[in-house]
């Protein structure tokens, strides 16, 4: 039994608490937020759940074994720290700090005390997006050539980070997820439209040492909200489109193929294939209740999984890097490859 508090009882943390608190594996005992009205209605909906003062009620109670946290971004890295510090494994909702730097010390200091670090990359627990990386595994696509993810809505409007890391964290993870390769360089726009001193809106493309590309488009001011990514191999396409949950993939058996030389200047002639559409079977399971079982499993049994270890440290450097390159009018930055090595 895993004995776990919430910290961030607003947008999402109802989602996680109902969640640990319905698992019969584990025991929500405290939820605890700033505005005590968030979580009193939390604790007054999950019966025997503690409304915790502060986080010190928590760090210092000796049955908590784990915490999650669902604070804002800025929020992170003292939270994530303290909970460390205090022998306690934690899931933190993504990105895992604000600064590589951060990040860094929090992954070794997890490492070092022994402690499960886990951050909230719940499209690594997606239905869709494990059959994605099956089929890049097992060559059903063929040699990748581009993932292209697109992710937008109108709002939520953030303050205390850009679209970028908002949005396009969780598609940055899919990819390093995906790609059996490592990124060489980033380079990012970011548009400014609704006074917010944070980008709005931003497009950013990854290239890769096997000379794969990863294709980002992130946006809070949009009319319709986006969840998809497409992953174009050298034999077959992949859609995976959250917002169809019947049908969130689809496989193209499409493509672009070098026909015969053109009796002229040896030029080859292009030709489009294009044939039939799978729609594989996929187990209709909760992703996020994907990942805190998962979660779970690690501080009970030690078992791993992708939203562990580097992955979220590698997700935060290519973060970095793409608003350096956004400050510089979209110029190339290079990736700190020694993460990925």
């Amino acid at each position: 039994m895993l004995t776990v508090a919430l910290i961030g009882c607003g947008q999402w943390g109802p989602n996680l608490a109902r969640i640990f608190h319905t698992d019969s594996r584990s025991r929500l005992k405290y939820v605890c937020d700033l505005d005590d009205s968030r979580s009193g209605l939390l604790a007054h909906r999950l019966r025997g759940v503690t409304i915790a003062r502060d986080i010190h009620q928590i760090l210092d109670d000796e049955e908590i074994d784990a915490i999650v946290i669902a604070t804002p971004l800025v929020t992170h890295y003292e939270i994530v720290k303290a909970s460390l510090e205090a022998g306690k494994h934690v899931l933190v909702e993504k990105p895992l700090a604000p600064e590589f730097v951060q990040a860094l010390e929090l992954t070794e200091l997890a490492k070092s005390n022994n402690k499960i670090l886990m951050v909230g990359y719940v499209f690594l627990f997606n239905p869709g997006i494990l059959k994605a990386k099956e089929c890049l595994t097992t060559g059903v696509l063929g040699e990748l050539r581009y993932i292209q993810a697109i992710r937008t809505s109108l709002g939520p409007i953030r303050f205390d980070t850009n679209a970028l890391w908002d949005l396009a964290s969780h598609d940055i993870s899919i990819m390093l997820y995906c790609v059996a390769d490592n990124p060489v360089f980033v380079s990012g726009v970011g548009g400014y439209f609704t006074g917010n001193p944070r980008a709005d809106i931003v497009s950013a493309s990854i290239k890769f040492d096997n000379g794969s590309m990863g294709f980002l488009y992130s946006s809070w001011i949009d009319p319709c909200k986006v969840r998809r990514a497409t992953f174009v191999g050298e034999e077959k396409m992949l859609l995976f489109d959250d917002m169809s949950p019947f049908e969130s993939i689809k496989i193209f058996d499409k493509g672009v193929e070098r026909g015969d030389l053109l009796d002229t200047y040896g030029v080859h002639r292009m030709g489009i294939r294009v044939g039939d559409i799978l729609l594989p079977r996929l187990e209709p399971i909760e992703p996020l209740n994907n990942e805190c079982c998962a979660f779970i499993d690690a501080c009970l049994k030690s078992v791993t999984n992708p939203a562990i270890g580097d992955l979220p440290l590698r997700v935060t450097a290519i973060l970095e890097s793409i608003d350096k390159s956004i400050i510089q009018d979209g110029a190339p930055v290079e990736v700190e490859t020694d993460l990925f090595n």
